[in-house]
């Protein structure tokens, strides 16, 4: 486990940092297609992050890119209602 951890700290690291500039993003007061955006770019990336991720660890499966994508939905629906 500590070898998991290690070996992927940096890919955790950047995604908490995505989402971090997400979240400060769309609490700023700039136009909503912009806020928009910056969540559709976000969830866009995580989801592909994820995809590699997993395919790198050799456990995509099916059932996994249905996690993700139906992650992913839930994720954009609830950023973009604290957006607005």
């Amino acid at each position: 486990m500590l070898h998991y951890v290690r070996h992927h700290i940096f890919q955790y690291f950047l995604i908490l940092l995505l989402f971090a500039i997400t979240v400060t993003s769309i609490s700023t007061p700039i136009p909503s297609f912009q806020k928009f955006f910056f969540v559709g770019v976000a969830i866009i990336v995580y989801f592909i992050w994820a995809m590699w991720h997993h395919w790198e660890d050799h456990s995509l499966t099916k059932s996994t890119l249905l996690e993700y994508i139906a992650l992913a939905g839930l994720l954009f629906w609830l950023l973009i209602t604290l957006a607005s």
